[in-house]
């Protein structure tokens, strides 16, 4: 069951969350202000989806959340920050213009998705989950699309266009970890830090995918980049693939590990920088299509493929 919660009539505060907000199905929030859930909040849902965007009342009744697509729309100008830990059974998505996460989103049996956007589509697909604990096999609905309609308005320079932040305090973890952004125009940044991770419950689970200017369609990215995928302190725990894509990538040297069944990285138009250790139980591919790649310690358990204008290796390969 879906509980939509929608605020319309030119709404110019944002909804506030600092409370206690408990459900055994999905609760959606929707406010073109925005949404902000306060360090004191206590979530715990089936199912979260927090978004500026709206969505037409008819066609939401009228969708089978296992086999339609849901249409967000509309000219938001709100934000969606977390402070707080919400935890989900399933489904935990935020989805604005602007996103950050300074808290914790647990996802015990579903995906975690961060969106930058101001239109949208989002579909799904059922999946068994049996409860940690035991009991009865269930469905669980796992996002399959993600695609921005409508990308983020571009800042004007000295100013930078920032759709999606996750804070070095922050952390995402779930069955899959989804992060897009798309803005009007190209030259926006993804900002992830903090700890990721995806880990293997069952069927469809255990990828992280950071996706910079790229849809997901069918669970695959598309093979284009037009943001910046960047981070300054990330660590990342993957049981399955690992997919970092943007028009140019830039991981930093932390204390944190990225520890993945196997790994692809592609700068569509830029330079690929990726200084934090990689471990990948499985291949590693490292792409540039026309840009520099620079590449710190890295080991995989089968295959290592490089490509890029001009390649610095540094560590073990």
């Amino acid at each position: 069951a879906i509980a939509v919660n929608r605020v319309i009539g030119g709404a110019v505060t944002p909804t506030m969350i600092d409370g206690a907000l408990s459900a055994n199905g999905h609760v959606w929030i929707l406010d073109p202000a925005g949404v902000a859930f306060g360090a004191g909040a206590v979530v715990d849902v089936g199912g979260l989806l927090a978004t500026a965007s709206d969505i037409d009342t008819a066609t939401f009744m009228a969708t089978d959340p296992a086999t339609g697509t849901f249409v967000f729309t509309g000219t938001p100008t709100g934000a969606v920050t977390n402070a707080a830990d919400l935890e989900a059974q399933g489904l935990i998505a935020l989805v604005a213009p602007m996103v950050t996460n300074s808290g914790s989103l647990t996802s015990d049996n579903g995906d975690v998705l961060l969106g930058g956007a101001k239109a949208f589509r989002l579909s799904f697909a059922e999946v068994d989950r049996t409860p940690a604990g035991g009991g009865a096999v269930y469905k669980e609905l796992l996002v399959t699309d993600f695609i921005i309609d409508t990308g983020v308005d571009n800042a004007m320079a000295p100013a930078e266009t920032v759709p999606v932040t996750q804070t070095a305090a922050g952390s995402a973890s779930g069955s899959n970890i989804i992060i897009s952004a798309a803005s009007a125009g190209g030259g926006a940044f993804l900002n992830v830090d903090g700890l990721v991770e995806a880990t293997n419950v069952g069927t469809g689970s255990g990828s992280v995918m950071l996706l910079g200017g790229s849809n997901l369609v069918g669970g695959v990215a598309a093979a284009t980049g037009t943001e910046t995928v960047r981070s300054a302190d990330l660590g990342i725990n993957a049981t399955g693939a690992l997919r970092i894509q943007g028009s140019s990538v830039s991981i930093a040297d932390s204390a944190q590990d990225i520890s993945v069944g196997s790994a692809g990285i592609t700068a569509v138009v830029g330079d690929a920088s990726v200084n934090n250790a990689i471990g990948a139980t499985g291949a590693i591919s490292l792409t540039a299509n026309t840009g520099n790649i620079d590449v710190g310690a890295t080991t995989a358990g089968t295959s290592i493929t490089i490509s890029g204008q001009d390649i610095d290796l540094a560590g073990k390969a």
